[in-house]
Parts: C-alpha cells; structure tokens; sequence
C-alpha cells in the first residue's frame, strides 16, 4: 500500500466478489429473458408430436445429415416389439415432458431466491449464509445442463431386437430414436368462413424439408336436429390449405388441424383448432 491509500475493507470485498458472483449468474445463465425463452421451448414442445424414427446403428444421435431407413424396414420388424417400442415412446415423450415442465419451476424458484440474496442480503449475510449460496447455485447449474439436455433427440433403449438377422434381406443393425416435429397452427387472417363455405390455411411453427400430410377436421357447433349431429369429417390432405363446402349460413364451426398420423407416431396432445362463423349474406367473417 502507498502513502495516501486507505486500506481495504477485506470483508467488504469478499461480499463485494460473492455478490458480482450471484450477479453474473443471474445476468448470463438465469437472466429474466433466458427464462422467458425457456418457457416459450417448453409450452412449444407440449405441442409437438413425437415420434420414433429407425436409424443404421452407427448413425450419431442428432445427425441432421443422416439418410432415413427405408420404410420397408417396417416390414421386417416384429410387430409385437414395435408395439412395445412404441408404447416406450410414448411413456418416455410423457415423461420429458413432466421433467421439463418440473426443471422449468425449479429455475424460475431458484432465480426467484437469488433474486432475494441481491435486496436482501447484507455484507455479514454473504459471509454468513454464502455457504448455502454455493449449494443453490452448483444446483441451479446442474439443474440448466439437465433442463438443456432434455432437448435434444434421445435414443429409446430397446432391449430386444427390432429386426431379426435371419432371412432373405439382409436388414442392418438398426437403433430407435425419439423425436419431435413442430405443431401445425392456422393462420388466423387467412382462415375465413363464407355463407356455406370456409376457407382454412395452416402452417408448421418450423419449416418441413419434405411434402407433408395433414388431417383437418371440421364440426358444426350447437346441433339442433337429429341430421345436423352427422355434420361433421376427417379430411386427410397433401397441402397447407383447403376448401370446405355446404356449410349452414349463419351457424358456428370448430376446424382443427393436425399431422396425419403415421405409423411412427407415439404421443401426441395438442391439436390447433379455430372457430368461425359463417355469414348469412356473402361477407366474410374471421376468427371469433
């Protein structure tokens, strides 16, 4: 220390650098933004669709260059196991889905309680009690890594073989994955409901890299007669968008939009739906 310099207070500046510690840690890993982007991730996933793919065993998990199996594959897997395979997957998409839900509490708890150590805490209180400051955040880090890692595509342990290694075609040692794909919303300015008519167009949240089927169905709300009550169908179709005729004017209808189901779908919650009205002149109506 130098002629003129005060001596510094060593308890002040390890409260000091314990606090820029909680500080930095909000501000990077916990920040009010980040969560806010951890919750739009987890109610979108609540809406995906999840399904299982088959992959060449040595393929890595998460290669987005990889080439799909055939679906000829299907073929030659015992359908008993791909049931139970099946019913793995859709208890594992479940149960992803609880622990994200589970992790994402726990963050926005965690966040809540260093928040609390910032307004409340005095510089005897981060010498004091620092030692359950350091356990909350060792566990809020491990907590992000696992809450983060969950997001990624996982393999479904089988413990039984797929595809038997006896028979004329030769089939490659093949490996189970579970994946996701983004909900199908309408676009509620484009979607309108004429006099006896409606007009309805769809999208996926993510961009689909191949043609894709959907499933769109309508019903007509408030039945009043015995014949009205079939007023209602599943139509399967190849774009994003669809003409609905002989509608009742001046009446209320339910349309929703899905994927179409596919042999490899395991778990599905969620289904866009949207309700117009048709007019009884031949203005159009949007979205109620």
């Amino acid at each position: 220390m130098t002629f003129g310099e005060e001596p510094v207070d060593e308890t002040w500046q390890t409260a000091q650098e314990r606090k820029n510690l909680v500080v930095g840690f909000l501000s990077n890993e916990l920040s009010e933004s980040s969560i806010k982007r951890h919750q739009t991730k987890v109610d979108l996933l609540h809406k995906r669709a999840f399904y299982i793919e088959i992959f060449p065993y040595l393929l890595p998990v998460g290669d987005q260059n990889h080439l799909l199996m055939p679906i000829s594959v299907l073929q030659h897997i015992d359908p008993l196991r791909f049931r139970r395979v099946k019913e793995l997957g859709n208890s594992q998409a479940k149960i992803l889905l609880i622990l994200l839900t589970e992790y994402l509490e726990q963050l926005q708890k965690g966040r809540s309680f260093l928040l609390e150590v910032m307004k409340s805490y005095d510089v005897n209180s981060y010498l004091s009690k620092w030692e359950e400051v350091t356990e909350k955040l060792t566990e809020l880090t491990s907590l992000l890594d696992s809450f983060l890692s969950l997001q990624t595509p996982c393999r479904l342990h089988v413990k039984h073989l797929l595809v038997p290694h006896y028979g004329p075609t030769k089939i490659p040692s093949v490996q189970v994955i579970l994946k996701s794909k983004a909900p199908v919303v309408f676009d509620r300015f484009e979607s309108v409901a004429y006099e006896n008519w409606a007009f309805l167009k769809w999208h996926a949240l993510t961009k689909q890299s191949t043609a894709e089927k959907y499933e769109l169905r309508f019903k007509l709300l408030e039945k009043r007669t015995q014949q009205e009550r079939a007023h209602t169908a599943l139509i399967s179709v190849t774009t994003n968008f669809f003409e609905i005729h002989q509608l009742l004017p001046d009446r209320f209808y339910e349309f929703s939009v899905h994927w179409a189901k596919t042999p490899t779908l395991v778990y599905e919650a969620w289904h866009d739906s949207i309700t117009l009205r048709t007019s009884v002149s031949h203005k159009t109506t949007r979205r109620e």
